[in-house]
């Protein structure tokens, strides 16, 4: 089980954790929101960019790498 969390806020509309987006370049899609857990990441390099979205459409992100080993 991999965990993940972040926090985000903008200037102007404060907390927007809640609109985060959770992508692994190997598997996708893997989550949303400022905290999940996951068993089934693909063995091997993992890119993984979380981006958060502003209620006036603007996007921020981070990426990190890890690699999942089994």
């Amino acid at each position: 089980m991999v965990g993940f969390a972040g926090s985000t806020s903008d200037p102007e509309s404060g907390d927007v954790s809640a609109s985060l987006v959770w992508i692994s370049q190997k598997d996708g899609w893997i989550g949303s929101g400022p905290s999940f857990a996951i068993a089934t990441l693909s063995k091997g390099k993992h890119t993984i960019t979380a981006t958060a979205t502003d209620p006036d459409g603007n996007t921020g992100s981070a990426t990190i790498s890890l690699r999942v080993r089994r």
